[in-house]
């Protein structure tokens, strides 16, 4: 009876069912089941808009409650914690809505500044620890050194986007109008690469080139660092991961 009921009220609560019938002809119990409802479609309408800041603002708030709705009726929660809510809401709103091709490539950079927003915390890598700095110093440059493979950041996202969408994203959370319409129109021209991870001073989203993307997705995927780095361009990409703390561990293959 308990998971009948819960059916029932999740039934109400994601696909306007009637109130459950236990409760359902008691006096007012529609009213009071109504408000319940209203307040779950908010809060799932805010998650959603936490994780999906700049997509929010693209699309603007009118519709923006029912296409959550409309998300949480196919896909609800699965968990109390909502920070980790909103996995596949793009596909939906490229479902729901006549959208340009680039409103994807925004809500994925969202998605991955959300995820490495709530990461969990990790020590980093860096040029002055004593791993970075021998790994530095010893390849590409022949150094004899154990197969050393490097252990992502938990909060690393690497993107490979078919649209140019940082600095429309950076301009959308900026608030200004001027700026997005200006952004918004180079969205078009060639992808980008890029890597978001919190640090010490928030969430960083770095553009790659493509050989130092290709570095770090090797990199993140286990290959071992004397294997995936040669010559003077990968040291320097090396280096620059080290420097923004894209490697938390380091390990003997």
């Amino acid at each position: 009876m308990l998971l009948e009921f819960q059916r029932d009220v999740a039934a109400f609560l994601l696909h306007q069912a009637p109130p459950p019938a236990a409760v359902g002809r008691a006096p007012g119990a529609a009213i009071r089941f109504g408000i319940y409802r209203n307040n779950v479609a908010g809060n799932i309408a805010g998650a959603l808009s936490g994780a999906y800041p700049s997509l929010h603002r693209a699309l603007g708030d009118a519709g923006w409650r029912e296409l959550a709705a409309g998300f949480a009726a196919a896909s609800p929660p699965a968990e109390a914690d909502l920070h980790r809510y909103g996995e596949g809401f793009a596909q939906h709103v490229a479902r729901a809505l006549p959208a340009p091709p680039w409103l994807c490539d925004l809500a994925r950079l969202d998605w991955a500044s959300s995820c490495a927003l709530h990461a969990p915390d990790a020590p980093a890598l860096t040029c002055q620890t004593p791993v970075g700095a021998m790994l530095l110093e010893a390849a590409p440059r022949g150094g004899a050194t154990a197969p050393v493979v490097l252990r992502p950041h938990p909060s690393l996202r690497l993107l490979a986007l078919g649209h140019r969408v940082r600095a429309l994203r950076e301009a959308l959370l900026g608030e200004d109008d001027a700026d997005a319409l200006a952004a918004s129109r180079d969205v078009a021209s060639a992808g980008e690469r890029l890597a978001v991870l919190r640090g010490s001073g928030g969430i960083t989203v770095l553009a790659l080139a493509p050989a130092a993307f290709r570095l770090a997705t090797r990199l993140a995927g286990g290959l071992a660092v004397t294997q995936a780095l040669a010559g003077e361009e990968h040291r320097a990409a090396l280096k620059l991961f080290l420097e923004h703390g894209f490697f938390s561990t380091a390990e003997v293959a």
